[in-house]
């Protein structure tokens, strides 16, 4: 309860200032769940529209207890907004790339982790078009119908 009527506050503060994009941020490291890692870079409209990509907001930042994701307000006009939606995919992948072996099975788990850096599934993937996180079995699924 708490948490919504601050974000209905600070939602009607972004639009009285202008603010017209919500960018997701999230903190890259070991302690990153896959949900917010996955939309980290992300933008999205006031109502939590995907702006450009298809990952939704199941729910705003934040999403768990000891959550280090947040929504920055923007203001952009629609040709600054990168084609796919995200300001950040070159970062998810460094960040998963920077990790150390027992960081990235930590992180994402072993298989998870392998599909994506062998390209097999992108960062969209990782998440339904509802917002929830893919199990792993449902990933090698989805890409063995690529």
């Amino acid at each position: 309860m708490v948490h919504a009527s601050a974000e209905a506050g600070r939602r009607e503060v972004y639009e009285a200032n202008g603010a017209n994009i919500l960018r997701w941020q999230s903190v890259l490291d070991s302690r990153t769940t896959e949900g917010c890692a996955v939309r980290h870079g992300l933008l999205y409209d006031l109502d939590y529209r995907p702006v450009k990509h298809s990952t939704p907001i199941d729910r705003p930042p934040p999403r768990h207890f000891n959550c280090r994701s947040f929504l920055v307000p923007e203001m952009r006009d629609e040709e600054d907004v990168p084609e796919s939606g995200d300001t950040a995919a070159g970062a998810f992948s460094a960040w998963l790339k920077s990790l150390s072996p027992a960081e990235l099975v930590d992180a994402f788990g072993k298989g998870r982790a392998d599909l994506y850096l062998r390209g097999v599934i992108t960062k969209a993937d990782l998440v339904n078009q509802q917002g929830r996180v893919l199990t792993l079995r449902e990933l090698r699924e989805r890409a063995a119908v690529k």
